[in-house]
């Protein structure tokens, strides 16, 4: 079985074993059809995947590991500002050796490659460039949410280094982080499909609505589980998980695989947090 078929197998499967949680789809269905009509697609012409090795092969990060170095090296121009000090601000976190993991890039080409279907390589190709879009896309949601929530915090530390607050103030960190917000939502516009936009716009909502059940939270939500999963829920999980769904809408995938995109990373995200 190809890398992609694995992966969506994996995905499937996790999702349909995974305990319930808070506003999370309920659309399970059958995988074994899909996973048989619609393997790994990915942009790479066909001399590059016959370079990977056996062990990359197996390796689903060695799939996306250039696309999401391009997707870092793109961020760092998409967010050059006409104020220098802006531009400063915002980069911050995109400087070499402040990026942190990339989860939300690396998940989301996993989840495209998973998912994509056969079609033709022009086509491929662009899709694929959507599909590196989003992840830019939720790449700056995430990091304006950690400006905002280190402000909010008064953190002087993110990622082992001096948070953007405590460097250079908190009025231009809460305008960068706004900023980025701009830059996110003017490109996610460019792909011109008004489903994503919602979906990327609930998430912010949802990062919001999380933070101010983090900051009101009263003795008694404290000690409840299921407040704590809404509100992790809400400030982690949202994100990718839309985003993921969103991944699933530009593929042209059923309604079906879009709720198990989206179900699925509900499940993975917030399982980190629990």
């Amino acid at each position: 079985m190809l890398p992609g078929c694995l992966l969506l197998t994996g995905l499937l499967r996790s999702a349909s074993t995974a305990s319930s949680a808070p506003r999370m789809p309920k659309n399970m269905g059958s995988w074994d059809k899909f996973t048989s009509s619609s393997c790994y697609s990915h942009s790479n012409n066909a001399s590059s995947k016959a370079r990977l090795t056996a062990k990359e092969q197996l390796d689903p990060l060695a799939l996306i590991k250039d696309e999401v170095s391009e997707v870092t090296d793109r961020l760092r121009s998409m967010v050059v500002a006409e104020v220098p000090e802006l531009t400063s601000a915002a980069g911050y976190f995109f400087s070499a050796g402040a990026e942190g993991k990339r989860t939300c890039p690396t998940v989301l080409l996993l989840m495209a490659s998973a998912i994509s279907m056969k079609i033709s390589d022009g086509l491929e190709n662009r899709s694929r460039a959507r599909h590196m879009r989003v992840a830019e896309i939720t790449e700056m949601i995430h990091i304006s949410s950690l400006i905002h929530d280190d402000v909010l915090d008064d953190a002087d530390t993110r990622r082992g280094m001096d948070s953007l607050n405590f460097t250079v103030g908190k009025k231009l960190a809460v305008l960068a982080g706004d900023f980025l917000l701009f830059r996110a939502f003017s490109a996610a516009v460019s792909l011109d499909n008004t489903e994503v936009v919602s979906l990327l716009a609930t998430a912010v909502n949802n990062l919001v609505t999380g933070e101010l059940m983090q900051m009101s939270i009263t003795p008694a939500q404290r000690c409840s589980m299921d407040y704590y999963l809404q509100k992790t829920y809400y400030k982690t999980a949202a994100l990718i998980s839309n985003s993921c769904k969103a991944i699933a809408v530009i593929t042209g995938q059923t309604a079906e695989i879009q709720a198990l995109a989206y179900q699925h990373n509900s499940f993975t995200r917030q399982s980190l947090l629990v």
